[in-house]
């Protein structure tokens, strides 16, 4: 997967995007949308990127 970089800037403007209206709809006392927007948020910060998703193995030595 070559264009890594496209899916990272789109997950990453759609959390900032969740984020900010998610607090706008809190400061505007719309609790609902607000825990939805923050939610979203939080889940879209669980999406794997494929920058981060390699497996990184470390041996120690043992005794």
């Amino acid at each position: 997967m070559g264009e890594w970089w496209v899916v990272t800037a789109v997950v990453c403007a759609a959390v900032i995007y969740c984020f900010a209206r998610g607090l706008r709809d809190l400061r505007e006392r719309r609790f609902g949308w607000a825990a939805l927007g923050l939610a979203s948020a939080v889940g879209l910060l669980c999406v794997p990127l494929p920058i981060t998703t390699h497996a990184v193995t470390v041996d120690l030595p043992v005794r």
